[in-house]
């Protein structure tokens, strides 16, 4: 056995580049599935902390439900549940403005607090104060940013907006940056007595909301179930909705986990194809021991013990480099989040999988070279009688085809599948047995390639052009050179069309949907405010609109994102949505009862279609609305409803508009600007459909950038891959080449010779790898309705595929100039020697 390890390392220490290959590929394969596993997990501790920030270590908010008439109420204790809960903190949150000059102002979310609530929720740390207790009165704690803005200090007095009166405070304390005050960059924050927010507003002794602490052991979710059915005038709340949470944010994952496993696809045939050659060159040293008494069983735990190394050595490597990409995943998703801090938070047991899926990886692509090698009879070794059948097999000529067919219409069959859990992994599945499919076929195709380009070069390039011809078709380090390429290729391609795709249909929404200019949405709209903001200049004409969230229907857990009360003949003419099937009926009249159109996802998430019945739930009560027709948007991720405004108002006794619509007859940026002047004293969020649209750009080119950071990975290993292989069949190949030489063919014919292959294999690369994209993302809109829920067209860019078809070719020639380099300084005896 200590003669067995003594070779075992003198040959991986012998290939250095080789090691170098097999371990980077894996490692960086491992990486990446260390870094899809856990991203997941550290945005949901970074969303959790922001969430922290504002309710401390509550766990319920409790606020005044639709049916309240007054977003005021009294808070005592909760009867029977109170013993399931720890603490209870009633807060008023209302808005503020500061007049900083003529033409600058900043508002200000006011939390109204006492001091000793204000501890408890460990939401504000004192930095310096003045006079602070007893806290109460016209009394006011801000945050450091916002103190540097008002450019005042303790002791100061501001005057503040509140309520349409102007407010004159003092200035108590000053905060730490900890809690709310931990990121003002994007608002400011403060902290008043909540009896003298109270007073503002005639309601001392009410709160607007209450935050509460449960128990140790208490199940958040059903205790806030079990409330909500008891209090029906107020409405309860998970503070963070794990469950919800964690979904959201493995469909997050989802892509980037998909993309990890086709690179992996690429590093399995890297390491396949590396000890088919290793096993080839161990094969004189397996005679010898099994001539003097090694069994098969010993000389298989050679390779094994070789392929594991490999793959435990890259799986230490593989977690610390999955570190960092994780942390440059984050910084990339949250370049735009200014103050979110990207703390990483991943596991012990993701790094063990990322470990484990790296031996796995390296031992599982390498066992079936192992296992055709050490098969060779010992007689046959001796002999050096190995016979290598280079004949197309049958076998694979039928399964190619049989599973690139199964795969493209398995996912057909999966179309209206909902259960996130099956259909993500058959559609996966699919998209790596196409992969798989193409290179099965690869020595047919190149075959049916190769008798065209043969008579080309032929007339072009003479005996080289035949030469090289032949080559590519009969050489398996060009054919695996052929299957590299068009696996990156085919990745690489697929990533930048879907990420143009998306973009375009996001486009789509705001150019062709948002028949409007600027959105709006605030507290307490009402037809008091839609009258006053007509009158704005610039303001050609507005529609206000009802929206909830949330709401259940029947007995499950399923909910609707967002249900939207309509006035049918003006809101089709704010948002252009057609519906592509509805009831038919002359005589129908949506407005007139309790209808409602649903989003085809939703159709399918429910199972229901034109003509049957959901039940909602909204507040205690239970109502059916007939569907009665379907549409296809990308608003709110397709997870959408409308029902008509009427009964939108009589079931969720509604009292205030959710968000305005606004069409201009003016530059919209000025329109926005007169409308927060106009309104200076309302805390309102106004934009513009251009800002809505660049913000889900940036959102959208975040993620695609790192899936595009994941394909270049891919690249380079196919890069390193590729020229691995080309010295290799430089090395098989020098005997020949020398006996060419020695027969009069120059050194420059030699070059042609060895560019034309490299050439031929980019261009029979790109064009397979075009072929494998096309035929992937004939799955990827299925793919894409199971990850997010949306229906989307794939768009094909030209222009990307040509560029990718360039580089291909371009990657191939540079790769060539090291076997060509070497093949110009090449002694012809020693290699006419060579064995």
């Amino acid at each position: 056995m200590l003669m067995m390890l003594k070779f075992l390392v003198k040959s991986i220490l012998e290939k250095k580049f080789r090691t170098f290959l097999i371990v980077i590929s894996v490692a960086i394969s491992a990486a990446l599935f260390f870094a899809s596993l856990a991203i997941a997990d550290t945005l949901e501790g970074i969303i959790s902390k922001q969430i922290k920030k504002y309710y401390g270590d509550t766990d319920i908010i409790m606020t005044a439900s639709e049916k309240s008439k007054s977003s005021f109420f009294y808070y005592d204790n909760l009867g029977k549940y109170e013993e399931n809960i720890e603490y209870g903190v009633g807060s008023i949150q209302i808005g503020g403005t500061y007049k900083k000059n003529r033409n600058e102002y900043i508002n200000i979310s006011i939390f109204g607090m006492t001091y000793e609530d204000m501890i408890k929720m460990g939401t504000v740390s004192i930095d310096k104060d003045y006079k602070m207790q007893p806290f109460e009165g016209n009394k006011i704690i801000i945050g450091p940013e916002t103190a540097k803005k008002m450019n005042v200090d303790i002791g100061d007095t501001v005057d503040l907006t509140i309520s349409d009166k102007v407010r004159r405070l003092t200035v108590c304390a000053i905060s730490k940056r900890t809690g709310i005050f931990a990121d003002e960059s994007t608002g400011s924050f403060a902290v008043m007595p909540i009896s003298t927010v109270g007073g503002y507003y005639n309601a001392k002794g009410k709160v607007t909301q209450v935050f509460l602490k449960t128990k140790k052991g208490i199940n958040t979710k059903v205790l806030v179930e079990a409330l909500n059915q008891e209090f029906n005038k107020n409405a309860f709340y998970e503070t963070i909705p794990i469950e919800e949470l964690k979904d959201a944010l493995n469909r997050v994952s989802a892509p980037f986990l998909i993309v990890s496993l086709l690179v992996s696809f690429m590093s399995i045939f890297i390491i396949y194809t590396s000890f088919k050659v290793i096993a080839f060159e161990r094969l004189p040293v397996i005679g010898t021991l099994r001539s003097i008494g090694a069994t098969r069983k010993a000389t298989n735990a050679i390779l094994f013990m070789e392929s594991g190394f490999y793959g435990i050595v890259a799986g230490a490597i593989g977690c610390g480099l999955g570190i960092l990409i994780l942390y440059a995943m984050l910084k990339i998703m949250l370049a735009s989040e200014r103050g979110l801090q990207a703390s990483l938070n991943y596991t012990g047991s993701q790094c063990i999988a990322a470990f484990v899926f790296a031996v796995i990886l390296s031992l599982g692509s390498s066992i079936f070279p192992i296992i055709k090698v050490t098969g060779v009879s010992l007689k046959d070794i001796i002999l050096n009688s190995i016979h290598w059948d280079v004949k197309k097999r049958k076998k694979a000529i039928i399964l190619g085809p049989l599973l690139l067919i199964v795969s493209m219409i398995v996912p057909g069959f999966l179309a209206a599948e909902t259960d996130y859990g099956v259909a993500l992994p058959i559609n996966v599945l699919c998209i790596l047995s196409i992969a798989f499919s193409i290179i099965v076929m690869l020595p047919v195709l190149v075959a049916a390639i190769v008798k065209v380009i043969s008579i080309v070069y032929g007339a072009l390039f003479g005996n080289e052009g035949i030469m090289a011809a032949k080559n590519i078709k009969d050489n398996k380090n060009l054919l695996n050179n052929i299957s590299l390429i068009a696996i990156g290729m085919s990745i690489i391609l697929t990533i930048n069309i879907i990420s143009g795709s998306v973009a375009k249909d996001v486009l789509s929404i705001f150019v062709k949907s948002m028949n409007f200019d600027i959105s709006l949405y605030g507290m307490e709209l009402d037809k008091n405010f839609i009258s006053l903001l007509n009158s704005t200049e610039g303001v050609a004409d507005s529609y206000p609109c009802y929206e909830t969230r949330g709401i259940k229907v029947g007995d499950g857990e399923s909910r609707i994102g967002s249900l939207v009360g309509i006035d049918q003949k003006k809101y089709f003419d704010y948002w252009k949505i057609e519906l592509y099937k509805k009831i038919e009926d002359s005589s129908f009249n949506f407005d007139e009862d309790r209808n409602i159109y649903i989003s085809n996802t939703l159709k399918e998430r429910f199972k229901v279609d034109v003509g049957n019945y959901i039940e909602l739930t909204m507040g205690e009560t239970k109502k059916k609305y007939m569907v009665a027709g379907l549409f296809n948007t990308l608003v709110d991720n397709g997870d959408m409803a409308m029902i008509p405004e009427r009964y939108f108002k009589l079931d969720t006794r509604s009292s205030f508009y959710s968000s305005v619509y606004i069409k201009t007859s003016i530059k919209p940026s000025n329109v926005k600007e007169n409308i927060r002047k106009k309104f200076e004293r309302r805390y309102l969020n106004i934009r513009t459909v251009e800002d809505m649209k660049n913000q889900s750009m940036e959102g959208n080119a975040q993620t695609f950038a790192i899936m595009q950071g994941f394909a270049a990975l891919a690249v380079v290993i196919g890069i390193f891959g590729i020229v691995n292989n080309l010295i290799i069949s430089f090395m098989e190949r020098r005997r020949i080449i020398a006996v060419l030489r020695s027969i009069g063919m120059s050194k420059r014919q030699i070059i042609k010779m060895i560019a034309l292959e490299s050439f031929s294999s980019g261009v029979i690369g790109g064009i397979l790898g075009i072929m494998t994209c096309i035929m992937i993302l004939r799955i990827v809109p299925s793919l894409l309705k199971v990850i997010i829920g949306i229906e989307m067209g794939i768009s094909i860019s030209v222009q990307s595929v040509i560029i990718n078809f360039i580089v291909a070719v371009v990657v191939m020639l540079i790769a060539s100039l090291v076997p060509a380099l070497k093949s110009s300084k090449l002694s012809i005896v020693q290699a006419i020697k060579y064995e």
